[in-house]
């Protein structure tokens, strides 16, 4: 996917949240690894890939998480850079997700039906119709997580972070 973005700062704060999300979450299976190259000069062209990686299991898991107040730094970064008000909304409840997931899987799950409210206010409020699309797919795929765990079962979680890439390029663009 292909993202215009203008400066090297948005960029840089798009890719260090995708980054540290992938550190942060890839242990609970929350995202997967992200290749990104940065713009050569404000307003060029830069693409941010999601590799088809598996995603680990987050009951098997060994892997230590990032550090969280980094994470909270890079979401309120994020928050800052994004102008459109759906998208703010959004970023709240899939970040609440995202540092409660670092903690446990079992906090990640309790933090879901608040981060799915706050994306679909988000997906009403946001005035960027890929933003709107990604962030009603995101509630639908925490929907599904929160079912598949509620089952015994393991959900995949694919969907929500290629459903997040598309939200931060939609949002930051």
């Amino acid at each position: 996917m292909t993202a215009r973005f203008r400066s090297p700062a948005a960029m840089a704060a798009v890719s260090g949240v995708l980054a540290l999300g992938v550190a942060g979450c890839a242990s609970q299976g929350v995202v997967g690894a992200v290749g990104s190259t940065a713009p050569s000069a404000p307003g060029s062209a830069a693409a941010t890939t999601a590799p088809e990686t598996p995603i680990s299991d987050p009951s098997t898991s060994t892997s230590a998480t990032a550090d969280p107040s980094a994470l909270a730094s890079s979401l309120k970064s994020l928050s800052d850079l994004w102008t459109d008000p759906g998208c703010k909304i959004g970023l709240r409840g899939f970040g609440a997700y995202l540092t409660a997931s670092e903690q446990s899987t079992a906090k990640g799950d309790a933090v879901i039906p608040t981060a799915i409210t706050d994306l679909r206010a988000g997906a009403s409020a946001s005035k960027r119709l890929a933003a709107t699309q990604a962030m009603t797919a995101m509630a639908k795929d925490l929907q599904d997580i929160a079912a598949a765990d509620k089952a015994g079962t393991t959900a995949d979680r694919g969907k929500l972070r290629r459903d997040w890439q598309i939200m931060g390029t939609a949002c930051t663009g």
